[in-house]
């Protein structure tokens, strides 16, 4: 199965979807092909998360339904295909989430605070990692978007909150 991204009218359109946008609430697409086509799309993506000041981002967020995530943290690939958690830590934390889908809205979710994540870069090599901390949350945060789910379905939304 081929996959092509019709990158140059993609990407000249790209916009954050904000629910209730039917599209957040799909299950994604696994990728097949590690393309040029591909890793232009990762880049504009990877770009427009960056340019809207966010540390993850989910390809359904701008309405494509890839199993595609880009994320600017520290000691991950920047870019994700096809992101699967194996295995969640016993260990559990609250944080406040927000998110680009869901502006001016922050939410207390329950995370584990570690996970075994198993993925492709972006040349379809596989990785295997264990992460903890934000950048745990972060990754879970951005695959339960590939699932349709968003921080709204997980957490308890917080009113006045001064940080």
């Amino acid at each position: 199965m081929t996959q092509k991204y019709d990158i140059k009218n993609f990407v000249n359109d790209l916009e954050v979807r904000i629910f209730p946008d039917a599209v957040l609430r799909e299950c994604s697409d696994e990728i097949y092909s590690f393309d040029n086509d591909l890793k232009e799309f990762a880049h504009h993506m990877f770009s427009f998360m960056i340019a809207h000041n966010g540390i993850g981002l989910a390809a359904p967020q701008i309405g494509l339904l890839r199993r595609i995530i880009t994320v600017d943290l520290e000691k991950i690939e920047k870019v994700l295909i096809n992101p699967v958690i194996l295995s969640y830590s016993k260990e559990k934390d609250n944080e406040i989430e927000e998110c680009l889908s869901i502006p001016d809205q922050l939410y207390d979710v329950n995370r584990d605070y570690s996970v075994e994540i198993s993925a492709k870069n972006i040349n379809g090599k596989n990785l295997h990692f264990e992460i903890k901390g934000l950048a745990a949350r972060v990754l879970q945060h951005e695959i339960d978007h590939l699932d349709g789910c968003l921080i709204c379905d997980k957490g308890t939304k917080v009113e006045n909150y001064q940080s």
